[in-house]
Parts: C-alpha cells; sequence; structure tokens
C-alpha cells in the first residue's frame, strides 16, 4: 500500500469512526452488558492470551513500541472495533440472525487485512465474540489494543531498527 493509500485509509476510517457513533443507534447484539472493570479484565486477559495462542513457538521478548507507534495502535484499534464490531456486527445483528452477523463481520474483517487473514478470522471471531459475551465494546476493544501491542513490540524486539518514537 502507497503512503497515500495508507493515510486515506486512516483519514477515512477515523471520520467514520467518529461521525457513526454520534448519528447512529446501534445497541449491543446482546442483552448481556458486563461491568467496566470485568470487561478491562477479560480484554487485558484475552488480548494477551490471544497474542500467546497466536505467536505460539515464535514468542519474543517485548519491548515498548514506543509512543508514536503506541499511540497509532491505541486509535486505529478503536477504529476498527467501532466499524467491524458496533457498527458491522451490532448494525447486522438488527435485522438478521446474531450468528450470522458474527461470521459476516469477522469474515469481512480478516478480508480487509492484507495478511495473514487466517489469523485475522481467528483474532476478529475472538473480538467479536468477546463484544457478544460482555455486551461492551470496551472488552474487545481492550484485548485488540492488547493484542497489536504486544504484536508490536515483538515485531520491535525482532527489528530494533523499525521502532517509531
Amino acid at each position: 500500500m502507497t503512503p497515500v493509500g495508507l493515510w486515506s485509509r486512516i483519514v477515512v476510517g477515523a471520520l467514520l469512526a467518529i461521525a457513526l457513533p454520534l448519528t447512529l443507534e446501534i445497541p449491543p447484539p446482546t442483552h448481556l452488558h458486563a461491568s467496566p472493570a470485568l470487561a478491562l479484565g477479560a480484554g487485558l486477559a484475552v488480548g494477551t492470551a490471544l497474542y500467546s495462542a497466536v505467536a505460539r513457538r515464535r514468542l519474543l521478548p517485548v519491548r515498548p513500541a514506543g509512543v508514536t507507534r503506541t499511540a497509532f495502535i491505541i486509535g486505529w484499534a478503536t477504529v476498527e472495533e467501532i466499524l467491524w464490531r458496533w457498527l458491522l456486527l451490532g448494525g447486522l445483528a438488527l435485522t438478521i440472525p446474531t450468528g450470522a452477523a458474527f461470521a459476516t463481520a469477522t469474515i469481512a474483517f480478516a478480508l480487509t487485512h492484507a495478511h495473514g487473514r487466517r489469523v485475522h478470522i481467528g483474532t476478529g471471531g475472538t473480538f467479536g465474540g468477546l463484544y457478544l459475551v460482555t455486551g461492551t465494546l470496551l472488552a474487545p476493544l481492550v484485548a485488540h489494543i492488547v493484542y497489536n501491542l504486544l504484536v508490536a513490540g515483538s515485531l520491535s524486539a525482532a527489528r530494533p531498527e523499525a521502532q517509531l518514537g
């Protein structure tokens, strides 16, 4: 992807993630609603476990990703959770069965990632499942951020020259 393409995707995604929750009302696709503390704990545990499961034998030491990369990871994970879990999964669940909405959102999430689509089926399914089980976007958001920070940190440890400020 070209730098212009990347930044265009970032700007459009961020604008949609900001505008859509202000203009649409989409309730969680489940009657459950975990407390913020439970959602935070579940997100931390699931994000860490997901990284361990995906990385398996390739676990590397994790180095902090740097301020710029960390801010980007947090921001982009937020955009993805709003768009994929809240908007697509939640929105579709208003009109089709929740299982079909879950499958559609998970597959669409994986297809938008150029590499590692099998891994993204697993991560997207995990984040979507966490949304359904907790009834709050906080749990999959925290899991997504933790997972991405661990991946970025292990990449930074493997390739120190890739470290961003």
